[in-house]
């Protein structure tokens, strides 16, 4: 039977020098703060690799398997989150510990790390390799063909030439600018690139979140999809299918 594969990794780097975060919460709690958020980030990254959830429960087996009081490991971990070691939106969303650092280190330590990301946990950068049409783009001058060309084949590659295509970046900083819950912009950039969009398909979303936005009559974004989910499940497909007077909690996350 072969081996069930292993989301954590066996090991992560911790700096000789750490950040004025990590000296903060040292100098407020001493070396159990410290200790304790090492005891954690042991078990971020030997478990799921780049979180690990954290509510009562998780918090009263942990103090007991380290031998420590639960008060204390509550108020530690609520200052880790305060001086930002933990992200503080990913735990009151989602009940879990993580942050854009320990992110990067499991990415760059596992291999094809970020596509394992959940893309609602996701914090860190989308690494996409883009095309510049303006660096990339045919110069006729330099690329002018020899003069036993066919006159058809000249015809057809000035229109090729004249063809406008808006950079994918530059699409997608449209759309984020006029989509109204602007959390999330890492996975939605993500999300965008997957789609692989054309200027005929980005046509098509930006209509239909406008239909979307004026449908909906949004006045909270609060339950609101995030712009990745929006993506990510197509749901401009079904914008015709909203009826003009639905009730905007219908929009669930």
């Amino acid at each position: 039977m072969a081996r069930p594969i292993k989301d954590g990794i066996d090991y992560f780097p911790l700096d000789v020098t750490l950040d004025t975060k990590f000296e903060l919460l040292e100098a407020q709690y001493g070396l159990k703060g410290f200790a304790v958020v090492v005891k954690i980030l042991q078990m971020i990254y030997g478990d799921h690799g780049y979180y690990c959830e954290w509510d009562k429960e998780v918090m009263l087996l942990f103090a007991k398997k380290n031998n420590t009081n639960c008060n204390v490991v509550s108020e530690i971990v609520d200052c880790a989150l305060k001086r930002g070691i933990f992200d503080d939106y990913m735990f009151k969303q989602y009940g879990i510990l993580t942050s854009e650092g320990i992110q990067k280190r499991y990415a760059k330590a596992k291999k094809q790390g970020f596509s394992k990301i959940r893309q609602e946990y996701l914090l860190i950068n989308v690494q996409t390799t883009r095309v510049n049409s303006d660096e990339t783009r045919v110069n006729s001058d330099e690329t002018r063909v020899n003069s036993d060309e066919t006159q058809q084949n000249k015809v057809n590659k000035n229109k090729e030439n004249k063809i406008k295509t808006k950079r994918p970046d530059v699409m997608f900083n449209e759309f984020f600018e006029l989509y109204p819950k602007k959390y999330g912009r890492y996975a939605a950039e993500r999300a965008w690139y997957e789609i692989n969009i054309d200027d005929g398909l980005f046509d098509t979303i930006m209509k239909a979140l406008k239909m979307f936005i004026a449908k909906t009559k949004l006045t909270s974004t609060q339950y609101l999809p995030s712009a990745g989910r929006w993506l990510s499940e197509r749901m401009w497909e079904d914008v015709d299918t909203i009826g003009p007077d639905i009730d905007e909690g219908v929009i669930m996350l």
